[in-house]
C-alpha cells in the first residue's frame, strides 16, 4: 500500500542504499508538492484578490443565475426596493438600496446624481449644465438622465476632477 520500493531478501547494501535513495526522493517530491501547491494558492489568490470594490454583481433572473460586470453598467436606477442594472441591450433587477451599492462601486468609474440613479462614467457620452441647478447627461445608449439639484456640487466638483 502506497509502497514507493520493495526489497527482497537476501539483499545487498548497495540495493538498500538504492531503496533509501528513492523512499527520500518520494517524500521530498511529496513535500515540494505541497510547497508548490501552497505556493500556487497564493498566487491564484493574488491574482483573484477581491478589489474593495465590487467587479461583478450575481443577479438570479428567472431561475438563472448571471455575472454581470459592473464595467458593463450603464447606470443603476432605483425602483422600489430594487435596483434597476441597465445594460446596453438589457437590465436586470437587483435586490439592494442605492447607498449600499454606491458604497460597492468605485467612484472614479461611478457617480451619484440622482437619489434614484447612479452613472457610469464611461458610459457618459457628454454632460451639461442645464440651469437650475441640474445637470444633462447623455449616455451612450442615447438615452438622458436629468441629475438631482442636490447633487450638483458633487457632479461640478467630478466633472472639475475629469475635465483636469
Amino acid at each position: 500500500m502506497n509502497a514507493v520500493d520493495y526489497l527482497l531478501k537476501p539483499y545487498d547494501d548497495e540495493r538498500f542504499f538504492a531503496s533509501l535513495e528513492k523512499a527520500k526522493k518520494h517524500i521530498d517530491m511529496r513535500i515540494n508538492d505541497k510547497l508548490t501547491g501552497k505556493l500556487m494558492n497564493l498566487v491564484r489568490e493574488h491574482l483573484h484578490a477581491k478589489s474593495e470594490y465590487t467587479e461583478v454583481f450575481s443577479i438570479r433572473d428567472k431561475g438563472r443565475e448571471h455575472k454581470v460586470n459592473s464595467a458593463d453598467i450603464l447606470y443603476l436606477r432605483a425602483e422600489g426596493n430594487y435596483l434597476n442594472l441597465q445594460l446596453k441591450d438589457r437590465h436586470f433587477l437587483f435586490r439592494m438600496t442605492m447607498n449600499s451599492v454606491e458604497s460597492e462601486l468605485d467612484p472614479e468609474r461611478f457617480l451619484r446624481i440622482h437619489r434614484s440613479y447612479i452613472v457610469n462614467r464611461t458610459h457618459v457620452r457628454n454632460a451639461r449644465y442645464s440651469g437650475n441647478n441640474e445637470f444633462i447627461f447623455s449616455m451612450s445608449n442615447n438615452e438622458r438622465i436629468v441629475s438631482g439639484r442636490s447633487y450638483k456640487d458633487q457632479i461640478a466638483r467630478a466633472l472639475e476632477e475629469q475635465a483636469v
